[in-house]
């Protein structure tokens, strides 16, 4: 653990520690890398449950994630309803803490191209 704690120190960055694969609070091995895919696959299937026909990608780490939802149904609506029929889907995980901050864009077919 003392080893570990320099090498945190010397890098100097907590993002460097977990690229490594520590936690630099605790410098215990990072283990959210084993969560992720299965974190990712949730979310793209709650998305995909709530929203008909949505295509959605999910990308992100530890308990911060990148959501793109392509969908007709989002025709009409401005961007903060869009991000509301998002954040409804995945509301429990925000609140239990499980997903700790999301970016989310929200497009309709024809804005995509």
């Amino acid at each position: 653990m003392v080893g570990c704690v320099a090498t945190v120190r010397q890098l100097n960055t907590r993002a460097t520690a977990m690229t490594l694969g520590y936690n630099s609070l605790n410098c215990e091995p990072n283990s959210n890398r084993a969560t992720e895919k299965p974190m990712i696959d949730e979310i793209r299937a709650r998305v995909e449950q709530a929203l008909d026909s949505a295509e959605v990608a999910v990308a992100g780490e530890g308990n911060r994630f990148q959501i793109d939802v392509v969908s007709e149904g989002f025709e009409g609506m401005n961007r903060v309803k869009r991000q509301q029929q998002v954040y409804a889907a995945i509301g429990d995980l925000i609140a239990a803490g499980t997903i700790h901050a999301v970016t989310i864009t929200a497009s309709t077919p024809a804005e995509r191209g």
